[in-house]
């Protein structure tokens, strides 16, 4: 049975316009035990208009943590920390002062532009496209503050150019393995993605990388629909949740107050 949601997104998002109480509301209806809202912030991001005010943004979940217990839902206020190296320290000190259970660390953007977009593709073959990439993706697993997970490992490939979209592993090998013995080495936990529409695969990181994790001793996982609207919410979790067994994995990382525990898969 589906426990969780640990990546949604709700109208503190400048790119989704979802009602906090009905997405609680719909945690509700399907079950969920947890459910954590990690809206974007993107330090100076000029995709992110307006920018997330924080402080209203944790005031606000926290006025909704009854109404979550009352529905039997752990609220968890969390946010999706989009890796900005240059601005580092300021995050370093929002982490340290805003009272965030659970921080997604996701890389968005390369020297400005948002790799979901076409132009982050232009005048690039896909191997440099995705290089590009998982090279700051590498550089983000060394952020000078607390985080709980890596977000969606794998994001550049969504709306890329190239035809098919998907890479295989062996093309990025190096890199991969770089990225992934880091994550374990740190002991983060390694999200498994289900916002996958148009890709051959349902999860992002794709199951080829999942397994070389597990195969590395990578055993924290946890799920994220990535729902921008309450629809969305535990998306294809039923199904990833066996590839996961089939893989060999046991238990599912939630975390709380920035503690993880683990729920049986």
């Amino acid at each position: 049975m589906i426990k969780f949601d640990l990546h949604t997104h709700t109208n503190f998002s400048f790119d989704s316009e979802q009602d906090i109480c009905e997405l609680i509301l719909r945690a509700k209806k399907l079950g969920l035990k947890y459910l954590a809202i990690t809206d974007h912030f993107d330090n100076s991001s000029k995709y992110s208009t307006p920018e997330l005010d924080i402080s209203r943004y944790c005031q606000t979940l926290e006025s909704f943590i009854g109404l979550a217990k009352n529905q039997s839902v752990n609220l968890l206020i969390g946010i999706e920390m989009g890796y900005m190296p240059a601005q580092n320290s300021q995050n370093e000190e929002i982490v340290r002062n805003y009272p965030f259970d659970y921080i997604i660390n996701s890389v968005h953007e390369i020297d400005g532009i948002d790799c979901y977009f076409p132009e982050y593709h232009q005048g690039k073959d896909k191997r440099s496209s995705y290089m590009a990439y998982f090279e700051r993706i590498l550089d983000s697993l060394d952020a000078p503050y607390y985080y709980s997970a890596v977000g969606h490992l794998g994001y550049v490939i969504r709306k890329a150019p190239y035809n098919p979209k998907e890479y295989k592993y062996c093309e990025f090998e190096d890199i991969l393995d770089k990225i992934l013995k880091k994550i374990i080495q740190k002991q983060k936990i390694l999200e498994i993605n289900t916002s996958a529409d148009g890709l051959q695969e349902p999860t992002i990181p794709s199951l080829e990388v999942i397994k070389r994790y597990y195969e590395l001793g990578g055993r924290l996982v946890t799920f994220g629909s990535d729902a921008h609207n309450a629809q969305k919410l535990a998306h294809n979790f039923e199904t990833v949740s066996k590839i996961l067994k089939d893989i060999g994995f046991k238990y599912y990382t939630i975390t709380k107050n920035r503690q993880n525990f683990e729920i049986k898969i």
